[in-house]
């Protein structure tokens, strides 16, 4: 098995080229988005797309109507209303994981029962909770946010946690390796991720006007980003 820091170089890549570019053009809302955007999006994504939908092409019209079922959606994510408190205040905690994409079938067959388990969960709890997945069938594959909770007792994590590694176990669907499982979003700064790839653009900004060249600011954006996902593990 891969240690953590050779899942992230092989799985989470960046160009050195690409940011080359965003530098040297000083376009650092670019690298944000592009940082951002390599966090999120699965490297090779596009092979094992489509790999799987020659293997069944029925696949999507199954992913489809899996996330039919949905109470709500938008291009990117449908979701599953799980317990409703709109009026709750507070911080927005997420957990995320990545079900392999070698089992998506059994994922889509599955994935109804997963929702109910998780609604026993949060009876307890009595938080504002959801969960999403991505809302088409290439941005399951391609994504590493597969499966995203929300919810607003961070005490409810360790039990929503519980559940959902119980219920892959059960239907043997094995889940990935990823940089984070838990975060917390701001109502400012965002998600973990885009805290990240802001903090690096903002950063390599400060850098450049300093006097750093670009070979030296693409190096050290690539070495910082690797670094940055191991270490929020």
């Amino acid at each position: 098995m891969k240690s953590f820091s050779q899942f992230v170089e092989s799985k989470i890549q960046i160009s050195q080229g690409e940011v080359a570019k965003f530098l040297t053009g000083d376009n650092f809302q670019g690298l944000e988005g592009y940082l951002y955007d390599s966090i999120t999006r699965r490297a090779g994504w596009q092979q094992d797309h489509s790999d799987l939908s020659q293997q069944n092409p029925e696949i999507k019209n199954a992913f489809n109507q899996m996330t039919a079922s949905s109470d709500a959606s938008n291009p990117a994510w449908s979701q599953w209303t799980l317990f409703d408190n709109p009026k709750e205040e507070g911080s927005n905690f997420k957990l995320y994981y990545s079900p392999s994409v070698d089992k998506v079938s059994e994922f889509i067959s599955n994935f109804a029962d997963l929702v109910e388990r998780l609604k026993q969960d949060v009876l307890q709890f009595k938080t504002d909770t959801s969960i999403k997945t991505p809302n088409t069938f290439s941005g399951f594959v391609g994504s590493n946010d597969r499966i995203v909770i929300h919810f607003k007792k961070k005490e409810a994590a360790t039990v929503f946690d519980s559940t959902v590694k119980k219920w892959a176990q059960d239907h043997q669907i094995p889940l990935d390796q990823r940089t984070h499982t838990f975060g917390q979003d701001d109502k400012k700064t965002g998600s973990y991720g885009q805290r990240i790839a802001a903090n690096l653009a903002k950063l390599a900004s400060e850098y450049k006007s300093q006097g750093y060249n670009v070979n030296q600011l693409t190096t050290w954006v690539i070495q910082s980003f690797q670094k940055l996902l191991t270490d929020i593990r």
